[in-house]
């Protein structure tokens, strides 16, 4: 794994929010491993978010393929997953 150090500008709000991540454990250490997770989350939503586009150009192709019902039904779930994640 390659070893590199970024410096990032937050906003208060955010800046705040991590902070009382890294407070709250105790360990300063534990920054790396917060940024790590954050990233982890982001990284998962937008795969999960190019299957959806992927799942939703496939039946743009041939819209018999599946009722209405049956892509909102997979929105949803696909929707509830996301928000497992976050």
């Amino acid at each position: 794994m390659r070893d590199e150090q970024f410096t990032v500008n937050l906003p208060d709000d955010l800046a705040d929010f991590v902070s009382e991540h890294i407070t709250g454990s105790g360990r300063e250490t534990l920054s790396n491993e917060v940024v790590q997770q954050a990233f982890d989350v982001l990284r998962h939503q937008q795969e999960q978010t190019a299957r959806m586009k992927a799942e939703l150009d496939e039946a743009e192709k041939d819209p018999r393929r599946y009722s209405l019902e049956e892509v909102k039904a997979r929105l949803e779930r696909r929707l509830a997953e996301l928000n497992a994640h976050s």
